[in-house]
């Protein structure tokens, strides 16, 4: 399958990349999970498979980080260069259509 037939199979994974974008920060997994809730009503295992959808396509990365006094890292999620070059389309994209 091509790389955009899998964005289009995956429909999280378009919102994934739209909320990352939206936010301008690196999120955990959790605050992940709470805004694709909030800005489009998408539960778990679609934004993960978005999430996993984006990775395996280099639009977005993760890293561990410890913040806080939190003993255990935490995930953070972010755009790489070509994903944040592709959020910003989808978002051209999505006010079109609004």
């Amino acid at each position: 399958m091509s790389k955009i037939g899998i964005l289009d199979d995956t429909e999280a994974a378009l919102r994934v990349l739209l909320v990352l974008y939206k936010v301008k920060k690196p999120l955990g997994t959790q605050e992940l999970y709470d805004k694709m809730k909030e800005f489009y009503n998408v539960g778990r295992r679609a934004t993960d498979t978005g999430r996993y959808a984006c990775m395996n396509l280099g639009l977005v990365e993760q890293k561990s980080k410890r913040i806080g006094r939190n003993p255990r890292p935490t995930l953070l999620h972010f755009l790489t260069e070509k994903g944040e070059c592709a959020a910003k389309k989808l978002l051209e994209l999505e006010n079109i259509l609004e």
